[in-house]
């Protein structure tokens, strides 16, 4: 249900966007053609509205006023409205970030003694991990592994607004429920391995943070309340793998090509002023709260005291 009213926002967007820029694209043509500007007002397609409540005068004064607003501008705000209110309700559904059974993105291997997580970049999608996967099963035979396809998946993946401490916070469930299943089998994963690639490393080594418990003077976000105490797997995370890791983040000046740097500049344009910076994507921006906070997180994390009085355990070390 979460990715039907994802994928709806998108559509309602778009069909709103293309209809408006038409009749716009209309009226300009006219207008060079003759000179003359016809208007396109709402009252075209909503003049029947006016039969309601055809006797009061302050109504009728208020439809004037409403139906008087060009078409074009109408079906611009209509398209946003429904984007953003389906967005938010994709989001709601996608209380996790697989619809259906965790264990559909698992590959189990072998004797199942390690788990490795494998996370996708922006934009990306599980398949073009394949190779990854591959190497993976040819090194460590017998470890399963977890490829979840994360909210950004695809091109569609672009317009998504789930914030990413809820990202972060699901694949933390998730690892849960696949650790737990294990124990229930009748065993444990011995090892955990951690691949992350572009927006993935910084997930990857987020979930690092979160297994191991909050880190006194450092908090975790809203909604990652529930991981200030630290997982018992925590200690079976030996290695994070960081293919194109986006550590320091991105921003508009550092695109490679007038182009990018143009399409990067009016999309932070529309994210910011529009959609109020809620782009899943700004969260790697330079400066995010998320980037920032995960960066001081995990020096915090690697700094801990190895002092038998403290009370979180040594400081893990994690190669890299």
């Amino acid at each position: 249900m979460g990715r039907i009213f994802f994928y709806l926002a998108r559509v309602f967007f778009l069909v709103g966007l293309a209809t408006g820029l038409v009749v716009l694209t209309w009226q300009v043509c006219e207008w060079l053609e003759t000179g003359s500007w016809i208007p396109f007002p709402l009252a075209t397609l909503a003049g029947p509205i006016r039969y309601w409540g055809s006797t009061l005068v302050g109504l009728q004064i208020i439809f004037d006023w409403v139906l008087a607003f060009p078409l074009s501008i109408a079906f611009f705000f209509a398209g946003l409205v429904l984007f953003l209110s389906f967005d938010a309700l994709s989001a709601t559904f996608l209380a996790t970030i697989v619809e259906g059974p965790v264990e559909q993105f698992l590959e189990p291997h072998g004797e199942h003694n390690e788990l490795i997580i494998v996370l996708h970049r922006w934009r990306g999608a599980p398949p073009e991990m394949q190779g990854v996967v591959a190497a993976i099963s040819a090194a460590r035979p017998d470890a399963d592994i977890f490829v979840p396809r994360l909210p950004f998946s695809g091109f569609w993946g672009s317009f998504s607004m789930m914030r990413a401490e809820d990202i972060a916070g699901v694949l933390m469930d998730a690892v849960d429920v696949l650790v737990e299943k294990r124990r229930h089998d009748g065993s444990n994963y011995s090892r955990m391995l951690l691949v992350g690639h572009g927006f993935g490393s910084l997930l990857a080594r987020k979930i690092a943070i979160l297994a191991n418990g909050e880190t006194p003077g450092v908090p975790f976000e809203d909604g990652l309340d529930r991981f200030r105490d630290s997982r018992p797997w925590a200690k079976t995370i030996k290695r994070i793998v960081l293919l194109a890791g986006m550590s320091g983040g991105w921003s508009v000046s550092s695109a490679m090509s007038w182009g990018h740097t143009l399409l990067w500049g009016w999309n932070s344009f529309i994210g910011d002023v529009l959609l109020g910076g809620r782009w899943t994507i700004f969260a790697l921006r330079k400066g995010a709260p998320f980037l920032v906070q995960t960066r001081l997180q995990w020096l915090a994390l690697m700094r801990r005291s190895e002092a038998p009085n403290n009370c979180r355990g040594p400081t893990p070390r994690y190669p890299r």
